[in-house]
């Protein structure tokens, strides 16, 4: 079996940013990633404008940047799923889809997956209409619009009688739902956001952006009961005080917010609560989203990438 000084699973933010520290440092850790391309949920995002020296740019710039960063110091992700990780005599053991291996030290900066719809019809939908990540829905909308002029969508009905094209429904009241439907607008895509209360859960900047942007509508008291597949595309159900009513577009988009993997990754391991870095497991680290349970700050990730790595780096001096 394979043995690692140190595994970074994740190459997003947190795990770039370790994997760079560590190499900085003398080490040579093994970077993995499920999808063998740098980037992470920061491809994602609209616009990343907070980043302290670094020049403004969209999710996927940035994104690129990793990529071309982690190239600089010659650090090359493996494309490998981590199943589960387990501590067997003083050894780090992970379970891959491509193999099992063994490290000393072990950097867990896998982020998070988005919490799916709990109402009829989301699971069969899935991946065919029903998406929870931006990037998934883009590609999607092109290849259903492929060599269409004018319009991309017959006009649908909205519950209120009013005609609309929009091309895709967006149901949450968060930050991501707003970065969402602006990187959909970016793209010349009409979006309506469906939020179940009477007002945005998100603040300041991205919700005047939001509601100066035409092709983005705003729609609350509307809450989710049941999608299902129509002749015009996918239709939502959703109760309001008027009662219940149905909208319609080629594609829903649910960002309603999400959740650790640690759990269902660390099995067996108990490290709830995660306040730093470092576990109460000599040689294992979590940073990043990964750590902080829900989609966080791109520079809390790399300051959380940056931690893990000198922490790791510590702790393999020892050997």
């Amino acid at each position: 079996m394979q043995t690692e000084d140190l595994v970074i699973v994740g190459a997003g933010p947190a795990g770039v940013a370790a994997a760079v520290q560590c190499k900085r440092l003398g080490f040579s850790p093994l970077l993995l990633e499920a999808t063998g391309r740098a980037g992470g949920l920061a491809e994602n995002a609209f616009f990343i404008e907070n980043y302290p020296c670094v020049k403004p740019a969209d999710g996927a710039a940035f994104a690129s940047g990793l990529r071309r960063h982690l190239k600089r110091f010659g650090i090359v992700p493996q494309t490998a799923k981590v199943e589960q990780i387990s501590h067997i005599e003083d050894t780090w053991h992970l379970e891959t889809e491509q193999g099992d291996l063994r490290a000393r030290g072990v950097i867990v900066a896998t982020g998070t997956v988005p919490k799916t719809l709990d109402i009829s019809g989301a699971a069969e939908l899935e991946h065919q209409g029903l998406f929870y990540e931006v990037r998934q829905v883009l590609p999607f909308l092109d290849s259903k619009t492929a060599g269409v002029d004018g319009p991309r969508w017959n006009a649908g009905t909205r519950g209120d009688g009013v005609s609309h094209r929009d091309d895709c429904v967006i149901i949450g009241g968060g930050e991501a739902s707003l970065d969402y439907a602006l990187s959909l607008a970016r793209t010349k895509r009409r979006t309506a956001i469906y939020v179940r209360g009477n007002r945005l859960r998100s603040r300041g900047r991205l919700v005047e952006i939001v509601k100066r942007t035409g092709s983005i509508r705003l729609v609350f008291g509307h809450q989710a009961r049941r999608i299902s597949r129509s002749e015009r595309g996918i239709a939502v159900e959703f109760q309001t005080p008027r009662g219940l009513v149905v909208e319609v577009a080629p594609v829903v988009l649910a960002a309603i917010g999400r959740r650790q993997t640690l759990g269902k990754l660390l099995k067996g391991l108990d490290v709830h609560p995660v306040r730093t870095v470092s576990t109460r497991f000599p040689g294992l680290y979590i940073a990043g989203d990964a750590r902080h349970g829900s989609l966080g700050q791109i520079g809390m990730a790399v300051g959380d990438g940056l931690a893990a790595s000198m922490a790791a780096a510590a702790w393999l001096e020892k050997f």
